[in-house]
């Protein structure tokens, strides 16, 4: 959620226009929901560790990307970022739903809460650190704090 609500101020910061700002973000909502698509469909065929120990190092190397490369390459990135760091929220949600058969409903709102709670916290956080550092930089630590997640995923059940 970074993304969405700092893309098109890194965008229109970086010396392009507004419109470039607006555009770069729904190229990469748009990605995002092929991206759930893709990562709900592969999750369920090759399994749920696996989808996520690519999609979450892939995300913070593409958002990193957008960082360092020339602007011709941004809608390109972002679409690969769309389709990748969305991928893996479906997935998380089917493994809430795989290891909770009964009071299903109570462990989706309570997945939902976390979710909500902590990307609020993420984005107020990102935003006092690109205050206090810049957006570049920024983005630079949230994309590598991204890459802590990759060890939790050992945390999950081996049937996951």
């Amino acid at each position: 959620m970074t993304l969405a609500a700092y893309l098109p101020t890194y965008i229109v910061s970086s010396g392009e226009g507004l419109w470039m700002g607006g555009i770069s973000l729904a190229v990469l909502e748009l990605a995002g929901i092929v991206g759930t698509l893709i990562g709900g469909t592969l999750s369920d065929r090759i399994g749920r560790r696996p989808v996520l120990f690519t999609t979450m190092p892939i995300s913070s190397f593409l958002m990193l990307s957008i960082l360092y490369t020339p602007n011709w390459m941004l809608l390109p990135l972002l679409i690969l970022l769309g389709l990748s760091v969305f991928a893996f929220s479906p997935v998380i949600m089917a493994v809430v739903h795989d290891h909770c058969d009964k009071n299903l409903g109570a462990a989706n709102g309570l997945y939902m809460m976390i979710s909500f709670l902590s990307t609020a916290a993420v984005v107020v956080f990102v935003g006092w650190l690109s205050d206090l550092l810049g957006i570049s930089k920024a983005f630079t630590v949230s994309a590598l704090i991204g890459l802590e997640g990759v060890p939790i995923i050992l945390l999950l059940p081996k049937s996951t």
